[in-house]
């Protein structure tokens, strides 16, 4: 249910979400280590707040 609304926040590019998005998918990959790979890790932080970025 969790992963299915941070897909809609996602989907939609609401910027005012990601960083709920942020916080979920950085506990998620502390809690199982190996559950993403660094670069996907890390596309999934960053790409949102690169595009907030460059809204502003």
């Amino acid at each position: 249910m969790v992963s299915a609304a941070l897909w809609k926040v996602m989907k939609q590019r609401d910027v005012m979400l990601y960083g709920v998005v942020e916080e979920f998918v950085t506990s998620a990959c502390e809690t199982v280590p190996g559950l993403l790979t660094v670069r996907h890790q890390g596309k999934l932080v960053l790409g949102p707040s690169s595009a907030v970025l460059l809204t502003l």
